[in-house]
């Protein structure tokens, strides 16, 4: 595409002036047109800002893999299966009223938000915490380390 006099593309002139490329001046082109061109800027902004997403995952606060240890994968499943339900529960109560698409928008993201801390609150209560998977192994030791040893009785017998 090449620029015009003014600097911008030649459709420049045409979302901002109203007047339909069809020649007429008709009202709804022209709503449709800067309609377009928002959606257009907003999934360009929305695709310079998205960050590479870091897997997460679920590791046991007592430092124990889960890997490789088919009693905990079971235990695991068990319990993610009760938070998926808390989770459930927790969407079905309330209901969202909107004024407005960026109003759904936002009540729906701050939704999900509180559905995630639900689901991460019942994991932890049974044991879990959420963290990035690079860091999976660091924090197993790091808890591992943390967790009291059981302490040997020295008892001895005095004569």
């Amino acid at each position: 595409m090449t620029r015009d006099q003014h600097g911008g593309f030649p459709c420049y002139p045409v979302v901002l002036s109203c007047h339909s490329p069809s020649g007429r001046d008709g009202k709804w082109e022209c709503v449709m047109l800067r309609f377009a061109a928002v959606v257009a800027c907003v999934l360009v902004l929305t695709s310079c800002a998205v960050k590479p997403e870091v897997k997460m995952v679920n590791i046991r606060t007592d430092g124990q893999s889960i890997r490789g240890n088919p009693a905990l994968t079971q235990q695991f499943e068990i319990d993610k299966a009760i938070c998926e339900g808390e989770v459930s529960k927790a969407n079905l109560g309330g209901t969202q009223l909107c004024r407005g698409i960026v109003d759904c928008a936002v009540q729906s993201e701050q939704r999900g938000q509180g559905l995630t801390v639900v689901g991460r609150g019942c994991m932890a209560q049974r044991g879990y915490i959420y963290v990035p998977e690079p860091e999976m192994d660091e924090r197993l030791a790091a808890l591992r380390a943390a967790q009291p040893r059981p302490a040997v009785a020295a008892t001895k017998k005095k004569n």
